[in-house]
Parts: C-alpha cells; sequence; structure tokens
C-alpha cells in the first residue's frame, strides 16, 4: 500500500505513525513544511518563505498536489487539521484520512467562528477521520464530522520497554536498600509504585496549554509535607525560562528541568519516579499518561474530560481540580507515603494498558482502515479523478 502521510516532521507522534507503516512493508513518503531527518523512508521537505502561519498551509497546497500527482498514493493521511488536514482538503487526492491529535479541534477549533469554520471545513470533506479519545470524537462531530466514519483509538504504547525499565529500577533500589541497611529507617524507600519513592516527573512541554505553572506553585506546600521529594520536569518550551525561574525561588535544589529526553530514553526517566504528574488545561487520550501508566508511575493528573477515560480517582491515581497548587500537592504527598495504594494502582493500570492502549494493536486498526480504503472501487475512481 502507497501512503502518503502529510505532517509535522519534527514531532515524534508523526515519527512513530510513519515507521509503524513502514515497519510493515507499506510505501510511506512524508510530505511536510517543517524541517525533519533521519526517516528510514523518503521525507519531502515542503519549501515555503511565507511568514504567516495562516497563510503558510494553504497556499502549499499546489506543490504538494504536484507531489502527490507523482506518487501517486493510495491513502492520504493528514494530520492535524487546521493545517495539514487543510493541505489535503486543498490538494485534491483521495482517498482522504484526517488525523486528529486534540488541540487541533478541542483548542484551535474553539478559538472562534473562523476556526470552526476552518476545522468544519477540514472535516466534512475528509473521507475517514481518526481520533484518540472517545471526548475528542464528540467534539470531532460537533463540527461536522460524520459518526460513521470516525475511527476512534488510541494511538497507545508498547509496554515493555517501560515495564523492562521499572524491574531494573526497582532492582537497583532493592540492592541498594540491602546494601545501605542500617543507615536509616526511611532509606531507600521504594516499594513497587517507584524508583526511589520521592521522585515525582512531569513529561509535558513547557507551553501554556500544559499550565506547568501549578505544579511549580504547588511546590512549597509539596515540600514541607515531603521534604525528600525530588520534582524532575522533563521537556522544553516557551515558558521553560520562567518556570525555573519560579521553580528555584520555590523549592530551590528539589526541581530540576532536564530539557528534552530522546524518546527512547523516556522508559527510563519514568522507572525512577514514583509520581507522574500532568496538569494539562486540556487533552485528548495524553500519549504521556499512557506511559506514566505502562511505566508503573502513579498518575495525578488535572480533571479533565480526556483523563477521565483512563483514570478513575483514588483507584488507578488521582484527579485534582485545576487552578488549586494544595490540592496537587497534598495528593502527590498523599500517592509518595502509600507504597501500597501505587502497587494497587501499578497493576491496575497495566490491565488498562493491555486492554486498550498497545501501540501494535491498535495503529492495527488504523491499518485495517487503510487498507479497506485502498482496496474499495471508490479508491480507484478518486486515484482517477485526482490525475
Amino acid at each position: 500500500m502507497r501512503i502518503a502521510l502529510l505532517a509535522n516532521a519534527s514531532v515524534i507522534h508523526t515519527r512513530r505513525w510513519g515507521d509503524y507503516f513502514h515497519a510493515r512493508g507499506h510505501e510511506v513518503v512524508l510530505y511536510s513544511l517543517e524541517p525533519g531527518e533521519g526517516f528510514p523512508y523518503r521525507c519531502e521537505i515542503v519549501r515555503s518563505r511565507i511568514p504567516w502561519r495562516f497563510l503558510r498551509y494553504p497556499l502549499a497546497a499546489g506543490k504538494v498536489r504536484r507531489l502527490l500527482d507523482r506518487f501517486a498514493p493510495q491513502v492520504v493521511n493528514a494530520h492535524f487539521v487546521p493545517n495539514y488536514g487543510l493541505i489535503g482538503v486543498a490538494a485534491g487526492h483521495r482517498p482522504l484520512v484526517v488525523s486528529v491529535w486534540g488541540s487541533d479541534v478541542l483548542v484551535s477549533g474553539r478559538r472562534s467562528p473562523l476556526h470552526a469554520a476552518r476545522a468544519r471545513y477540514v472535516l466534512e470533506r475528509a473521507d475517514r477521520i481518526t481520533t484518540d479519545a472517545a471526548m475528542l470524537t464528540r467534539a470531532v462531530c460537533a463540527l461536522g464530522g460524520d459518526p460513521e466514519r470516525v475511527l476512534t483509538v488510541p494511538m497507545g504504547v508498547e509496554p515493555e520497554p517501560y515495564r523492562a525499565a521499572r524491574r531494573a529500577a526497582d532492582g537497583s533500589a532493592e540492592a541498594a536498600r540491602r546494601a545501605e541497611a542500617g543507615r536509616s529507617a526511611d532509606a531507600g524507600r521504594s516499594g513497587a509504585g517507584g524508583g526511589e519513592g520521592s521522585v515525582v516527573v512531569s513529561t509535558r512541554k513547557l507551553e501554556p496549554i500544559y499550565n506547568l505553572g501549578l505544579l511549580i506553585e504547588a511546590l512549597p506546600a509539596l515540600v514541607a509535607a515531603r521534604p525528600e521529594v525530588e520534582v524532575q520536569v522533563v521537556g522544553e518550551g516557551p515558558e521553560r525560562a520562567a518556570l525555573a525561574a519560579r521553580a528555584q525561588e520555590l523549592a530551590g535544589p528539589r526541581v530540576a528541568f532536564l530539557g528534552q529526553v530522546p524518546h527512547a530514553e523516556m522508559p527510563g526517566v519514568l522507572a525512577r519516579a514514583a509520581v507522574y504528574v500532568s496538569t494539562s488545561l486540556s487533552d485528548s487520550t495524553s500519549v504521556s499518561l499512557l506511559e506514566a501508566m505502562a511505566s508503573g508511575a502513579f498518575p495525578v493528573v488535572t480533571d479533565i474530560e480526556a483523563n477521565r477515560e483512563w483514570i478513575d480517582d483514588r483507584v488507578n491515581g488521582f484527579l485534582v481540580p485545576l487552578g488549586r497548587p494544595d490540592e496537587l500537592a497534598a495528593r502527590v504527598a498523599q500517592a509518595l507515603g502509600d507504597p501500597a495504594l501505587r502497587a494497587r494502582a501499578q497493576a491496575e493500570n497495566a490491565r488498562r494498558i493491555d486492554e486498550r492502549a498497545t501501540w501494535g494493536h491498535n495503529m492495527g486498526a488504523v491499518e485495517r482502515m487503510f487498507e479497506e480504503l485502498a482496496r474499495s472501487p471508490r479508491e480507484r475512481e478518486w486515484r482517477e479523478v485526482g490525475r
């Protein structure tokens, strides 16, 4: 199957998606206005000198169409509605599958009537739509997506690397406890909930939508309750400098900003964490949350609709209200101090990942949809029209 992928080449989700189809033996070509390198398949960078984002993507559609004419894909798959979804519709090649990521509909699509009209224009013209959460499917349908054409399936994770890293971290912690027995009753405290039992990690981008200020403002109360706590902030973004300065003011050496960590190293980062925190204001199914669940870190996340699809409060994690740093600090401290709670959540989260969020199984559903489109008589008609 020949698949044309229209997406941002610099984003890890694009790479994972394209890598899956390439590894499955399909011919994949990625078309992107953003630079990217190191792909095992062809990546065509579509150059544009237009500085305004709202014009850059639609005006690239003609160039993309000419590239698609030469490749003659059996399926065109565009990721993110306002930019590559718009290019996909304007380029005119069919069948077109639009993959919705979350903020393209939940945030951008609600910004103004004009943004909503743009999202509706794309979604109404897509032959199929993929989403990663039930709440996102509802939002897509509210903007004109036909529910009969929507496949709801989380991207998922490959759980074994996360579990293997956790087993290694727990083994190292156990060895350290035995070696240092007698030094302190609390030395090396860990348990099934993770690592040294004192590490808290956030792996979200340092952008306004992810609301990392909530975690930073929770630090004084958290450190007061758990003086041994270590907070690790993984990721980059425009808010890093301000967040780091405020964290230093409030908690000093208890907080470390680790910057961008390669995706292959994320299992090791999460394996050392007892608690995972996400303070996002808006989300669909968060791959970062699924990675934390697979790793065995205890999730403490904001009480938003998407997170409620994965976390039952006080069962396999904690849901905390937006704008309440005191509540966030209390719930993180509670989880750090309760290894038995973390152990129960770890087992439950492993079950949920296995049932609903394994990468190969979920992407297999997307692959079957693509193959159905590629085999259909209408697909041959679309290709003739496209020429």
